[in-house]
């Protein structure tokens, strides 16, 4: 079936010439409030797992080119090039930020089955955009088993080893890296493996940023790695300590992280994450402020919409 789609994407994007692709192309696809589509494209990707430091324009960009033709989606047929039967091109500048902007809105089975056309073309830019978008889009299929999830994330954990052997100077790589580690420490079941995680977690986020500062997504897992950590108790601590030493988070550079990852792209899930470290600093007037702010933020993805959703019950809380 997906060999199928594949083969149909190729001959319409060979009938096409480049400029009746972009007559296809138009409208708007930023939406103001995010609807979800099918049971893959509600992601429950971390706020911070968006992923890289895209900044896509506005119209006449492929931000604004994503729409549905019949059986055949647009978004697909700007994602696969116009080559030969026999031959696969790499993706263009515009391609990747079509890649782009379909991952940071949920759209992961437009994404996944675009990427999946170049499975034979391993370069860095392809592996770590895949790795990244088949996790998430793994993560979203309903009632799939743990040993399912866990063969999955080893798949794309091989993705991003490879991409890291290619080139290790890309920012990008380490960030996917830390997702896939995180949610190796999310399925461990012990102690010694999240503790080891939460380790090498840290280093590739900080990788990361050392590689690209601007890189907010980074930025902000990082913010939410120090937040996290620093809610690990005593006692916990004590328990924990029998595997390993429990590295150490703190609130203040996480507020930092998360004013950093804020002024390089302003998401709801930056304000967030603003909201719930000044209400732990026990600021309740500025944790008030940035939940109200992320609030009126409109949605453009489920993780969007998980975010309000948070921010509505932390502001019950602030009252």
């Amino acid at each position: 079936m997906l060999r199928r789609c594949i083969n149909q994407n190729k001959r319409v994007c060979t009938l096409l010439s480049s400029s009746k692709r972009d007559q296809i192309h138009t409208g708007s696809c930023h939406p103001k409030s995010y609807q979800s589509g099918s049971d893959h494209s509600g992601s429950e990707q971390d706020g911070s797992e968006q992923g890289g430091s895209y900044k896509g324009g506005s119209d006449g960009s492929y931000r604004s080119r994503v729409r549905c033709l019949g059986g055949v989606t647009a978004a697909v047929v700007g994602l696969v090039a116009a080559s030969s039967e026999s031959t696969v091109e790499p993706p263009s500048p515009d391609q990747y930020d079509v890649m782009d902007h379909l991952y940071e809105t949920g759209q992961l089975d437009e994404l996944v089955t675009g990427l999946r056309y170049y499975a034979e073309l391993e370069t860095v830019e392809l592996l770590w955009r895949r790795a990244r978008a088949e996790w998430a889009w793994n993560k979203s299929i309903k009632f799939a088993t743990g040993g399912y999830q866990a063969r999955r994330l080893q798949e794309c954990m091989d993705m991003i080893d490879k991409a890291m052997e290619l080139d290790s100077s890309v920012s990008n790589v380490h960030l996917v890296k830390a997702i896939l580690v995180k949610a190796q420490c999310q399925m461990a079941g012990s102690p010694g493996p999240q503790i080891a995680g939460m380790i090498e977690m840290k280093s590739s986020l900080e990788a990361a940023l050392e590689l690209d500062p601007d890189n907010g997504a980074a930025a902000q897992l990082l913010a939410m790695w120090h937040y996290e950590v620093a809610q690990i108790g005593w006692l916990q601590r004590r328990m924990f300590g029998f595997w390993g030493s429990v590295p150490e988070g703190s609130l203040q550079t996480a507020l930092d992280l998360a004013w950093r990852a804020q002024e390089i792209r302003a998401t709801v899930r930056n304000l967030l994450l603003l909201a719930k470290i000044y209400y732990e600093l026990g600021d309740g007037v500025k944790a008030k402020r940035y939940v109200e702010m992320a609030l009126e933020v409109p949605c453009s993805c489920q993780d969007d919409v998980e975010a309000v959703e948070e921010a509505a019950k932390l502001k019950k809380q602030l009252r």
